[in-house]
């Protein structure tokens, strides 16, 4: 494998990244664009980028991962992932750019990143044959307090340990129920959200802006989901029982595998063990659509 730091340019500045070439298929037709998740480097949360590229080239497939604008090695400021685009766009240029024989790019993902990938505009879109895409980011209060609801407070009725501490009196009573009943009033919030938080509608990817861009995907999506995060049950739980979203699960299109005991970054390498291959299958499986 042969990795090659990249200068490229944005708006006048220079961006710059790593490309992963692998020494038996230097020809390959297929790419993979890395995007990181929110103010990260193109290195990621435990090293996860690095790792994940090399094991992909270690496979036969070309991969490229970058700072966006502002992040890193990179020029430029730092608007937020909701601005992500031409940074990204960059990139997509880049790649065709080096390599004249490509036919298939394929996006991976994870968090806010994973959400900025899924709204690029049509021009974007049309140059990606397929994304993975992690544990995309779901930015609503009430939805993150029912998935909290759903997916925490209902486990723990079941945990041996919660009843011990409650017999024993080491467990706060009233900060533990002040806490569901906040739940339940963010739960129940969720008409009035993105009238009352004008801070979001700026600098965020609200749930209906996401769920759009989702739908005008025509090309495969992968989705794999951590089973131990809050952030990817809270997505499946919404998105799933989205009208514009069911015919895309429904023919395949869309399609969810979940990577079990993993958080939300794939931080220990067990998760990883299990993240890496589920990759190349999905990538794979996108390249035979």
């Amino acid at each position: 494998m042969i990795e090659k730091a990249v200068q490229m340019t944005h708006n006048g500045r220079r961006l710059y990244g790593i490309a992963h070439t692998p020494e038996q298929n230097q020809s390959s037709t297929c790419a993979i664009l890395m995007v990181v998740g929110g103010p990260q480097t193109r290195v990621g949360s435990h090293r996860l980028y690095v790792q994940l590229a090399r094991y992909l080239a270690s496979e036969g497939l070309f991969v490229f991962r970058f700072d966006y604008s502002g992040i890193g090695d990179s020029e430029g400021d730092w608007s937020g992932y909701k601005f992500a685009g031409p940074s990204i766009r960059a990139a997509i240029d880049h790649i065709y750019d080096e390599r004249p024989n490509l036919q298939q790019l394929i996006i991976w993902s994870l968090c806010d990143g994973a959400s900025a990938c899924a709204v690029l505009n049509e021009e974007e879109r049309a140059r990606v044959s397929g994304m993975v895409l992690c544990n995309p980011y779901l930015h609503s209060k009430s939805e993150m307090a029912k998935t909290i609801l759903r997916h925490y407070y209902i486990k723990r009725l079941f945990e041996k340990d919660f009843w011990q501490k409650i017999f024993a009196l080491r467990l706060n009573v009233v900060a533990s129920f002040t806490s569901f009943a906040n739940n339940v009033a963010e739960s129940r919030n969720g008409a009035m959200e993105n009238e009352l938080d004008s801070d979001s509608i700026v600098s965020e990817i609200l749930p209906d802006e996401l769920i759009c861009g989702l739908a005008r995907l025509d090309t495969p999506v992968h989705f794999l989901l951590s089973t131990a995060d809050l952030t990817a049950m809270q997505f499946r739980d919404f998105c799933t029982n989205r009208k514009e979203l069911k015919k895309a699960f429904k023919t395949r299109q869309m399609r969810i595998d979940y990577v079990d005991g993993a958080d939300h970054t794939f931080s220990n390498k067990a998760a990883k063990q299990k993240l890496f291959p589920k990759t190349l299958t999905a990538v794979e499986a996108i390249l035979r659509q």
